[in-house]
């Protein structure tokens, strides 16, 4: 299920009834798209993935068409191109346009409305993100057994971790790009190409000023959580922290934590951080 931006809602249901181990009546398609409560007339093998655009009117998902090929929808409109597999579409930069990962020959490419949209093949590549200000769109990938990058616009970053990216948020203003990620057992943050010494055993959800000059992220540390600023670690250490919050104009930092089963709101400067 998912929500859009504007309230409206979109799950995968189930529209044909079936007995157990019907497998013909499953062959049929029993899977739809239902968007605000209403199934739209077109039956798939499976579904998943559901992207809203940025009105909420349209949404774009994976499917399966038979055994073994799966392509993109945009409503009730299959894409005519036929793939192995396929990651979750995103709408591309505020229009109409649904780009996807998908799986071709064995490797992973990124299409656009049906057609090659990247040049780059990847052993792996998937979480799209676009900059619905800059139409710069981002993606976790791994051109190397092993060890996994960031691709954006199809140039992947001089920076690898061997374990995992687990997230990837663009500013608002699409100047700066955030990763989180798991290198060598432990946790830290890149910003645009450059990894951060953090070397946590958790790192949070950061928050990114709209200009993106400041990246701020909680941190845990043998039991005690951190406050980190374009990579500085503040050294009091909390029993718990909440996400900070960046005040607009740049100059201050809201920090939210517990120490010693006391909740404190904590307003910083960050002139005299940074």
């Amino acid at each position: 299920m998912v929500l859009s931006d504007t309230g409206n809602t979109a799950a995968v249901v189930q529209v044909t009834s079936m007995s157990q181990a019907d497998i013909e009546v499953f062959k049929q398609g029993i899977f739809s798209c239902a968007v605000n409560g209403k199934a739209i007339e077109k039956n798939f093998l499976n579904i998943w993935d559901i992207s809203f655009d940025a009105s909420g009117d349209n949404v774009a998902y994976g499917a399966r068409l038979n055994r073994t090929d799966y392509t993109i929808v945009v409503n009730d409109t299959a894409w005519d191109k036929k793939f192995q597999s396929v990651w979750k579409p995103v709408f591309f930069s505020g229009g109409n346009s649904v780009i996807a990962p998908v799986k071709q020959g064995g490797k992973w490419v990124i299409y656009k409305d049906g057609q090659p949209f990247w040049k780059t093949q990847y052993n792996q590549i998937w979480r799209l993100v676009v900059s619905q200000n800059t139409g710069n769109v981002a993606a976790i990938a791994s051109d190397k057994f092993g060890e996994w990058t960031i691709s954006e616009n199809d140039k992947t970053w001089n920076m690898a971790a061997n374990q995992m990216i687990s997230d990837l948020i663009y500013s608002k203003d699409g100047s700066t790009l955030v990763a989180v990620l798991k290198d060598k057992d432990t946790w830290t943050l890149a910003v645009n190409q450059k990894k951060w010494n953090l070397a946590a055993d958790k790192v949070f959800h950061p928050c990114i000023s709209p200009d993106g000059n400041i990246v701020s992220v909680v941190i845990e540390k043998k039991g005690q959580y951190f406050l980190v600023v374009n990579n500085i670690v503040i050294p009091t250490g909390y029993d718990f922290m909440a996400t900070p919050v960046i005040s607009p104009d740049n100059t201050k930092i809201l920090q939210k934590a517990v120490k010693d089963g006391v909740y404190q709101r904590i307003i910083m400067s960050l002139d005299k951080i940074l």
